[in-house]
């Protein structure tokens, strides 16, 4: 996230705490929310903008 690259990480633990708003948060379960999560980075360039924020 600090080099501005593009986060998919499990929506469970403490990894939406560490991750916050910079990752796109997913059921590790679910592998159509992980298939979504990949749609917007690629649909949005790389999601350079979400993976830029702290």
């Amino acid at each position: 996230m600090v080099c501005c690259t593009p986060v998919i990480t499990s929506n469970i633990s403490s990894l939406p705490e560490v991750a916050g708003n910079a990752a796109i948060l997913v059921n590790p379960k679910n592998v159509g929310e992980t298939t979504d999560g990949m749609n917007i980075i690629v649909q949005d360039g790389g999601g350079s903008d979400r993976a830029s924020q702290p």
